[in-house]
């Protein structure tokens, strides 16, 4: 488990770092590893059905899994946010806010 866990924060760190796009667009993020992972000469024939049973059996980290593991990275490594962390930031805070005053 930790060997997978290592694996998929060098994968994360590494889109992170290589395609800078990917910062503030988890659903790039998550299709740059996965099809990376699938591999450029299945990615075109690969079917659904495929893909799904690959998810299933924990072939493809789970799209939360990279999601975490992108903010759990940013949050440590500052040239690693993209344009939209700090707004994000502000957002989770003035949402904490307002469930305080509820």
């Amino acid at each position: 488990m930790i060997k997978k866990i290592t694996s998929q924060k060098e994968a994360v760190t590494y889109w992170l770092t290589a395609y800078p796009p990917s910062r503030d667009n988890d659903e790039l993020l998550v299709g740059c590893i996965w099809s990376r992972i699938i591999g450029k000469d299945r990615l075109d024939t690969i079917t659904s059905r495929q893909m799904l049973h690959m998810m299933a059996n924990g072939d493809l980290p789970s799209f939360d899994a990279i999601t975490r593991m992108r903010r759990k990275i940013q949050e440590t490594n500052i040239h690693l946010r993209g344009t939209t962390y700090l707004e994000r930031q502000n957002r989770s805070l003035e949402v904490k806010q307002e469930i305080n005053t509820i």
